[in-house]
């Protein structure tokens, strides 16, 4: 009994400093060190092209080849809260046997630690058949290395006609979270982030769904979240643990705005990962950022069926997620994300900035530099984006009146939050 009530104290004691380390260590000082998004983006990224790993119904793209398809799956648009957004698609016009065209990008670089800040006006919509993520990878694609290698943190992510973000990490055995669930706002759903776990689904390590917007919250996933003008998610990742944030577009805090995020002044975090169950350092490490947008797979095709008179087989007729996805393009003119920004942020309390230069895709060919492979003089930045001041159907940007500039997919819009893909629809 005694040694009961020992261990009983210990396991709350641990609970409690795991509490006061996220709350106090979210004080830190963050520095702007690595923009990703504008002109620069496709400076920033790489673009893989071997088989989806999830077993997606989907083909991958080059850039070269991404920009010959009609209309190009990459480029830039204009929407009302950015006038220089990165637009990266999958195809909404071509019936493909071998799968629907899309393109999946990485960051060049990665990093051990620090504050991912994404501003999205438009995501992937919630379509039957669409699997869209945007995530942090620390195995850097390399085959045979998921998840023990650096771990995975999904913090956009989700299937068919989901209409809550479900936030996930994924590793190998020893990482378990404890933490104090009145600290976020989601719902934890599964706590042991080992996808080998016993009890729980093969690969589902531990995840926190966030709350449905039908209960008065801001919707922060597919068709939801685009009807809002999107909004920002923040990702902290620290040898504490892991919190991730959701501002819609009319509540985004100034000093997000302003360059000079301070995580402490924020409300609750949608997700936080924490406790004493799971050493974060050791755990979560040269972490690329990833965007892409998948179909079918492991996950969207596996519950194709699933929820009766409301699951995707019975609204569609379709009886296989990839029969559905293969053979009706036009479903997914949603299908996009529209990237107002994308940057990392340091803590400057510590001495290292923690990042690292990838270093396995780009050297076997199974990541493409877009940089490199389309403008004819290699290494190269892009050419200065100009717009057109309206453009009442849009067209690339090449074809426009005035134009100086390389013939690289650029968008024009007319105000307001116009997808590309909906334009054209």
């Amino acid at each position: 009994m005694a040694s009961s009530r020992k261990e009983k104290m210990i396991h709350t004691l641990a609970s409690v400093l795991a509490t006061f380390l996220i709350a106090t260590s979210a004080r830190a000082g963050y520095t702007l060190t690595d923009d990703l998004g504008g002109s620069n983006f496709f400076n920033h990224v790489s673009f893989y092209t071997d088989r989806d790993p999830t077993a997606g119904t989907v083909q991958f793209m080059s850039p070269e080849l991404a920009v010959q398809m009609s209309p190009p799956l990459i480029g830039y648009a204009k929407s009302s809260s950015n006038n220089q957004s990165v637009y990266l698609a999958a195809d909404s016009s071509l019936v493909s046997s071998q799968g629907r065209h899309s393109v999946r990008v990485a960051s060049n670089k990665a990093w051990d630690h620090g504050l991912v800040i994404l501003d999205a006006a438009h995501m992937p919509s919630s379509t039957c058949g669409v699997w869209p993520a945007f995530w942090l990878l620390g195995s850097n694609g390399v085959p045979g290395s998921w998840p023990t290698q650096g771990g995975e943190i999904d913090i956009i992510e989700g299937v068919n006609r989901q209409t809550s973000n479900i936030l996930s990490a994924h590793t190998g055995p020893g990482c378990v979270l404890d933490n104090n669930t009145s600290l976020f706002t989601g719902t934890m759903t599964t706590s042991n982030c080992d996808v080998n776990a016993k009890g729980q689904s093969q690969n589902v390590g531990c995840s926190i769904t966030a709350p449905e917007a039908s209960l008065g919250n801001s919707s922060s996933y597919g068709t939801g979240f685009n009807a809002q003008g999107g909004g920002v998610y923040a990702a902290r990742f620290e040898a504490d643990g892991i919190q991730v944030h959701f501002f819609p577009r009319n509540a985004i805090p100034a000093d997000i705005v302003n360059n000079t995020p301070d995580p402490s002044s924020w409300p609750k975090p949608l997700a936080a990962f924490g406790g004493p169950g799971c050493n974060f350092r050791r755990t979560f490490w040269n972490m690329s950022i990833i965007l892409d947008t998948t179909f079918c797979g492991d996950w969207s095709g596996k519950v194709w069926n699933v929820g009766g008179s409301q699951s995707c087989a019975a609204i569609t007729g379709a009886a296989t997620c990839a029969e559905y996805v293969v053979n009706n393009p036009k479903a997914f003119t949603q299908a996009y994300w529209l990237i107002n920004g994308l940057k990392v942020f340091q803590d400057t309390t510590t001495n290292s900035t923690g990042t690292q230069k990838r270093s396995a895709p780009l050297t076997t060919g199974r990541w493409l530099n877009a940089t490199e492979r389309i403008v004819s003089q290699p290494g190269k930045p892009l050419p200065p984006v100009t717009y057109a001041s309206e453009a009442t159907t849009l067209k690339p940007f090449y074809e426009m009146e005035n134009s100086t500039v390389a013939k690289w997919p650029m968008w024009a819009t007319m105000a307001g939050i116009v997808g590309v893909a909906a334009a054209m629809a």
